[in-house]
């Protein structure tokens, strides 16, 4: 539920027709979104972040409790010149694992 909550607010909410990045298990969330999924590659965080750019991603979406994928200190090293959180009203953190981030260009 949480995945299709969230992709369907991602595309009543300007953000249909995007391409999205993210683990493997989070396809169905572009589904919902309207969107393109790209797999999130196994690489550092900056290299996520160089690759979600020639790529063109404009969300990188990640679930907390699934790491794979993510080097060990992801969440350490986001920062607000690569990644900005998306408050999507009506989803709390607390309740929910999945993450979407706009990724700044």
């Amino acid at each position: 539920l949480e995945i299709k909550e969230i992709g369907l607010w991602l595309k009543n909410n300007g953000y249909a027709n995007s391409i999205i990045l993210g683990q493997d298990e989070l396809t169905r969330l572009a589904f919902y979104a309207d969107s393109e999924f790209i797999p999130l590659p196994k690489r550092t965080y900056g290299g996520i972040m160089r690759y979600a750019r020639e790529r063109k991603a404009r969300l990188l979406v990640v679930d907390k409790r699934a790491m794979n994928g993510l080097p060990p200190h992801f969440f350490d090293e986001v920062s607000s010149k690569d990644l900005l959180p998306i408050d999507i009203p009506g989803i709390r953190a607390s309740e929910y694992s999945t993450i979407v981030f706009r990724v700044i260009d």
